[in-house]
């Protein structure tokens, strides 16, 4: 019995560290989210823009620059909620991602 929970223990530790997420600022962004707690946290993005694909479901892409020698960082999102966090070139100017 004990041998069961620790297992489930240890699967629930991997499927939180594989969550994806990211510093901003103070704040931690995980996927989930919805676009207003990413904005409160992280203000607004550096750019953004608004696609669909042949279905026709439409997607918001919100881009932070995160800074001099740091990943800028590519948020996908379905309706309001935050999917999925890329990592794209390298940013320039003052850190603002952790």
């Amino acid at each position: 019995m004990k041998a069961l929970i620790i297992i489930g223990l240890l699967l629930s530790l991997v499927s939180a560290a594989n969550a994806d997420c990211f510093y901003c600022g103070s704040s931690v962004v995980c996927s989930g989210e919805t676009k207003m707690d990413v904005i409160v946290k992280c203000g607004q993005p550096d750019d953004s823009e608004v696609t669909s694909n042949l279905d026709g479901q439409s997607f918001t892409t919100l881009y932070y620059n995160c800074g001099e020698g740091r990943f800028i960082r590519i948020l996908k999102f379905v309706g309001s909620r935050l999917i999925r966090i890329k990592s794209g070139g390298y940013g320039s100017g003052p850190e603002r991602c952790n």
